[in-house]
C-alpha cells in the first residue's frame, strides 16, 4: 500500500526542518574550522591534540581537465560518466512567503542604547 499524502506531508515537514538544521550546523562547522585553522597557524603546527580530540591538517591536490580544453576525440575516449538520482526539495511555505508582497514596516525609533554601540 503506498504512503498516504498525510504520511508524505509529515516526512516532507521533517525534511524541511532537517534542512534548516543542516544549514545552521554547516555555519557552526565552518566557524569552528576557521578557529582551528587560526590556532594551527598561531602555533606553527599541522596538528592539535587534546584529551578528547585530534586535528591533523594536510594539503591535498586534485587535478582535472575541462571538456573545452581537450579535442573532442580525446574527451569522448577518456571521459568518465557517473549517474545518480537527485531529489529537488523546497518548502512551499518558504516559496509562498517569498512570493507574497511584503507590507512596509513601520519605522522604528532608535534607542539610545543602539546609538551608543556604534
Amino acid at each position: 500500500m503506498p504512503m498516504s499524502d498525510d504520511a508524505i506531508e509529515l516526512v516532507l515537514q521533517k525534511w524541511a526542518w532537517a534542512k534548516g538544521e543542516e544549514t545552521a550546523m554547516k555555519k557552526t562547522i565552518e566557524m569552528c574550522k576557521t578557529q582551528v585553522e587560526k590556532a594551527l597557524k598561531e602555533r606553527g603546527s599541522m596538528e592539535i591534540i587534546t584529551d578528547n580530540y585530534e586535528v591533523k591538517k594536510s594539503m591535498r591536490k586534485t587535478e582535472h581537465v575541462s571538456k573545452k580544453d581537450l579535442p573532442a576525440a580525446i574527451w569522448s575516449k577518456y571521459a568518465k560518466t557517473s549517474e545518480f538520482s537527485v531529489l529537488a526539495f523546497k518548502s512551499k511555505k518558504a516559496m509562498k512567503s517569498a512570493k507574497a508582497p511584503k507590507a512596509k514596516a513601520k519605522p522604528k525609533a532608535k534607542s539610545s542604547a543602539m546609538k551608543s554601540n556604534k
